[in-house]
């Protein structure tokens, strides 16, 4: 979908204007030096989160190891294992505008993943270019298993990720007023100053609404997709030192002990 050029429309209002009045636009400002009061106001960027997320989780084999009991008696001994992932978070908006006065703004995860991470990313309106950020995640297990006599107990430490995508609205608040800029006077002037709405009156665009009090409300969409470790589970499996057959095999899910995300150790654009 091709991004509306907001520049573009603001010159086709001037020249349309002072083509009107008798006169020519020879450009349109967003800012007029030494009326920054009557500047042209962007406003309350933001996105919000719509509709319920698409989410698949998956294990993934993290760390192994071997704990042996070669006495006549049980023992209790621990698994230690450590695993960093990465998780990954792209934004992208679908739908955005083109404007010279720019329009930064800075997104957070969805509600499906922001018990889990606060990163966070900057996207600008007038681009469709995703914008990724990565995290490193470190897992750390230490925890108590009873290996019975004469058994060698195999630990596996899995991580369960999550992929999902979630879509949002982009939004934002156009207010204030454009000046055009004329190489004769027109009614005296050289230049004169627009309300946003007018413009917007005359020139209906898709994706801009215009409301009461010189505001116009624009909505875009756009959407989040990443991917992350949300929990851990040790699966293990005991074998006899005497038979090469599996004895008993259960699993842990989020160990108790040493278990869980140790900290945020990198986080990298």
């Amino acid at each position: 979908m091709s991004m509306p050029d907001v520049d573009a429309i603001f010159k086709q209002y001037g020249d349309w204007w002072c083509r009107e009045h008798g006169g020519k636009c020879d450009r349109m400002n967003v800012v007029q030096k030494g009326y920054e009061d009557r500047r042209l106001v962007l406003s309350d960027e933001r996105i919000e989160y719509y509709g319920s997320a698409d989410a698949m989780e998956k294990p993934t084999t993290g760390a192994r190891q071997v704990l042996v009991n070669g006495t006549n008696v049980e023992q209790s001994q621990t698994v230690q294992l450590t695993k960093s992932t990465t998780s990954t978070f792209a934004w992208s908006l679908t739908e955005g505008f083109k404007l010279s006065l720019g329009a930064k703004f800075k997104v957070g995860v969805p509600p499906i993943v922001s018990a889990e991470t606060s990163i966070s990313a900057e996207l600008s309106l007038s681009s469709t270019q995703t914008q990724t950020r990565t995290e490193t995640r470190t897992w750390q297990v230490s925890q108590p298993v009873r290996v019975p006599a004469r058994t060698e107990v195999e630990a596996v430490l899995l991580i369960d990720e999550e992929k999902f995508s979630q879509r949002f609205h982009s939004k934002a608040v156009l207010s204030g007023y454009v000046c055009s800029n004329s190489p004769d006077r027109i009614d005296g002037h050289y230049f004169w100053f627009h309300a946003i709405s007018s413009i917007f009156e005359k020139f209906p665009t898709r994706g801009f609404t215009v409301q009461p009090g010189n505001r116009v409300f624009w909505e875009g969409d756009g959407i989040c997709e990443g991917l992350l470790g949300v929990r851990t589970r040790l699966n293990l499996t005991e074998k006899p030192l005497d038979n090469a057959n599996a004895l008993r095999s259960y699993t842990i899910i989020e160990p108790m002990i040493g278990a869980g995300i140790a900290g945020v150790h990198q986080q990298a654009a």
